[in-house]
């Protein structure tokens, strides 16, 4: 997803099974930007349309024989728990009890809806702190990044020199090893670089360019 010209977010989820963002946005104004766009898309919905949305739930789902006093009074409480959300994110929520399959679909408690709800925001919350959270990268964590690639391309040569060896091919094994030594030297020169930076040994030090793949 792009938001604000050239800052992008991502999500995954973690193992206790929240949702996480990820944020790489050019400047601070490009990440506020992004981050007011999704506010807008926070807002809290109109009473009138969380209420056609509940009474829509309502007139699919299967009930106790009630008074239209108890009708009135549980529809102002869902709505005003409700208002809470997005109207979107309770339309959403509002679509999956009506297309429930299967007989005696009992209407949802309030809780119910609310937990839908839930989830359906989690993901606008999760951007809205990581945007809000941003800050630009220091050279020090570019560094550690580049230093990582390093890392997990040298692991990767290793890997493949195992499995040429196996395969008896000594020539890509050689191949596959030297580059490996290559990335594990380069690793090290750019964590050490990352330490000087991190200790301010290098106040003029920049953000390491483009570096090309040597395996091309």
């Amino acid at each position: 997803m792009r938001l604000s010209g050239e800052t992008r977010v991502s999500l995954d989820g973690d193992c206790a099974g929240r949702i996480v963002a990820h944020v790489d946005a050019p400047s601070a104004e490009a990440a506020a930007a992004a981050a007011a766009a999704i506010r807008s898309h926070l807002a809290p919905a109109d009473p009138g349309a969380v209420g056609r949305e509940v009474a829509a739930v309502q007139a699919v789902s299967a009930r106790r024989t009630e008074s239209i006093e108890t009708v009135q009074v549980t529809l102002r409480v869902y709505v005003g728990a409700l208002t809470a959300f997005p109207i979107d994110v309770v339309s959403a929520m509002a679509q999956r009890f009506i297309q429930r399959r299967g007989k005696g679909n009992w209407f949802p408690e309030l809780g119910e809806m609310l937990k839908a709800c839930d989830e359906l925001v989690a993901p606008r919350l999760a951007l809205l702190r990581a945007l809000e959270g941003w800050r630009p990268k220091t050279v020090a964590e570019m560094l550690h990044e580049e230093a990582d690639v390093m890392r997990s391309w040298a692991s990767e040569a290793e890997d493949r020199a195992f499995e040429a060896r196996i395969d008896g091919d000594a020539e890509l094994r050689d191949q596959l090893a030297a580059f490996a030594a290559f990335a594990r030297r380069e690793r090290r020169a750019l964590w050490l670089q990352a330490r000087e930076a991190e200790q301010g040994c290098d106040p003029a030090a920049q953000p390491p360019a483009t570096m090309r793949d040597p395996r091309r």
